[in-house]
């Protein structure tokens, strides 16, 4: 099992104008992303979590992702 991880991590902070929120800036930038794209995002972080060693590939075709790929290595000790 993989340690649990925070899946968005904060680069800057933006303050509301009255200085009572804060909201972390990759957060909006998430948020204002298209429903599809961000559902995709989350398919990756998944993907990422549930592989310990091994590869996530993202294949694109004419600029859109048409499939996703992962391969997962097994370590023996």
């Amino acid at each position: 099992m993989s340690e649990e991880r925070p899946r968005l991590q904060a680069v800057e902070w933006i303050r509301s104008p009255e200085g009572s929120i804060d909201v972390p800036a990759d957060v909006l930038r998430l948020v204002s992303l298209p429903e599809e794209r961000r559902s995709l995002l989350l398919q990756v972080t998944d993907l990422i979590d549930e592989i310990a060693f091994g590869t996530v590939v993202i294949v694109m075709h004419e600029g859109k992702i048409t499939q996703i790929e992962t391969s997962e290595k097994i370590r023996l000790r």
